[in-house]
Formats: C-alpha cells, sequence, structure tokens
C-alpha cells in the first residue's frame, strides 16, 4: 500500500461506480494496451461516474510504488502509465517536503 496515497475510508463507493451496471462489460477497464476501443469505452464509462476521485485513491493506494508496466486495468479513466506519474509526481512532491521540513 502506498504511503503517499490513501485510500477511501471503507468501500461504500464501490456500490456506486459506474463500472459495475450490469450493462458494462468487465473487460473494457482490462485492455489489452493503453489504447483502442476497449480504452475509450472504460473512459466514458468512467467520465459519467460519481466515484472517480475514491476510485482512483483506491488504485493509487492499492498499487503503490509498483511500476509502470506492472499497474494494470482502468480505474476512474486512467492507465496504468498514467498512474504511475502521478504516483510519481506524488513522491517526488513528497521528497521536496521533506527537505524543505529540515
Amino acid at each position: 500500500m502506498s504511503s503517499y496515497f490513501a485510500p477511501p475510508a471503507d468501500d461504500a463507493w464501490l456500490r456506486q461506480a459506474a463500472c459495475r451496471a450490469d450493462n458494462v462489460d468487465p473487460e473494457w477497464f482490462h485492455p489489452a494496451q493503453d489504447k483502442g476501443p476497449s480504452l475509450s469505452k472504460a473512459r466514458t464509462v468512467c467520465a459519467g461516474c460519481f466515484v472517480q476521485e475514491d476510485c482512483l485513491k483506491f488504485a493509487l493506494a492499492m498499487e503503490g510504488g509498483q511500476t509502470e508496466k506492472t499497474r494494470g486495468g482502468v480505474y476512474a479513466g486512467t492507465t496504468g502509465q498514467q498512474r504511475h506519474r502521478l504516483y510519481q509526481r506524488a513522491r517526488q512532491q513528497a521528497q521536496r517536503d521533506r527537505e524543505a521540513a529540515s
């Protein structure tokens, strides 16, 4: 679990996630590449979701320091590569904050 990102306090947000609707194919959220029709469909679902923020927090907290290539799936409309960049920025900011405090 990531020390830079805290997961949502509970999992109640999961019940409200747009990706859990009956007409949504779970395969859309695990595209073979970070592009293509599946990614577009997943991002469309995520764009209308009320719990995007919690979803992204969950993914970033659970993936922690994983490498870009080991982050899989679409969370809150983001790819593993995008979440890796977000994580790296948070890590760098935390380092800057520690240096400024010392």
